[in-house]
Order: structure tokens, then sequence, then C-alpha cells
């Protein structure tokens, strides 16, 4: 039996299909944001590298939050941890996560497990770098419900841990 990677894109456009819902409804308009490329051509072959990007997965505008921008990262990840590193939350994203946070943006990570999601917020992450661990464990991220005709609705989850 082969083992099927697990890249993140299906899990990324259940995402898009949730921001579609919550644009139409008016609460938030969030659109995915892709890294910064180039392509060249190199011995007759047209090479396409991704660059680091700046910013987050996701990117946009909370309406019912007076048009609060918000940003967040989008893992899914086959165990139940979330690891710091090359396979899961790098370091160029947290250190990005902290800048735009400290810029009032809303940042969070959510993180997809057998088609459950949950949310990472900061001081999760804090709490577990501290410890000195090297991911963050299922048992911690905060599940995140579904809603009326939403597969999840990650925004009702941020109001209800910041109210």
């Amino acid at each position: 039996m082969s083992q099927k990677r697990n890249t993140g894109m299906s899990f990324e456009r259940r995402i898009q299909q949730v921001c579609r819902v919550y644009e139409q409804r008016g609460i938030a308009t969030i659109e995915k944001i892709d890294p910064p490329s180039s392509s060249a051509n190199i011995r007759g072959r047209r090479v396409h590298v991704l660059k680091r990007n700046p910013f987050l997965d996701f990117s946009g505008v909370w309406s019912k939050k007076r048009n609060r921008m918000l940003m967040f990262e989008a893992k899914s990840t086959q165990e139940k941890r979330l690891p710091f590193g090359s396979s899961g939350l790098r370091s160029n994203q947290i250190e990005a996560w902290r800048r735009w946070s400290d810029a009032g943006v809303i940042c969070f990570c959510l993180w997809e497990h057998d088609l459950e999601v949950r949310m990472v917020t900061a001081p999760i992450i804090n709490a577990a770098a501290r410890a000195g661990r090297k991911s963050v464990k299922w048992s911690e991220a905060i599940k995140v419900e579904s809603g009326i005709s939403i597969l999840f609705d990650f925004l009702a989850t941020w109001e209800s841990i910041h109210e």
C-alpha cells in the first residue's frame, strides 16, 4: 500500500470554502497568500523556485471586528503533534506571526489532523517553547467547531477565547 504525502492542499481548499462563506455573509474577506516565486531557464529547462514568504498562509479583514486585519498559518499533520522546524511551524513563520501580532493583527494557526481542525494561538506556542519542547501537542490546541452550514467556524472559536 502506498503512503500518500500530506501536503495540506486539501485542507487549504476547505479553508478557502469557509472563507467564501464568511465573505458571502459579510463577516470577513480572507485570501490565500501564495509565496513569492521566481522562474529561470536553466540549460533549456524552466525551473520554478518558491521564495521565503514574509506573510502567513492566509490574510484578510474581519468586518465584524471593525475591519481588523487577520493572518493565519494552515498546517495539516498525520501525527497528533505540530512540530517546530522544517516539517511544521518554521522559525520564519513564527517570527512573522510575532511581528504581525505585535502590530495589532489577529494571528493564529489552523491545524488539521484526521479532518478535525484545531486552533493554535501564540500563548500555546510560547508555553511549548518555554518548556523546551519541539512541538505542540494535539491536546493543547483549541478545538474548532463547525458552524451553521460551515465546515469549521474558526472566527467563532477565536471570539470565544478572546471575549
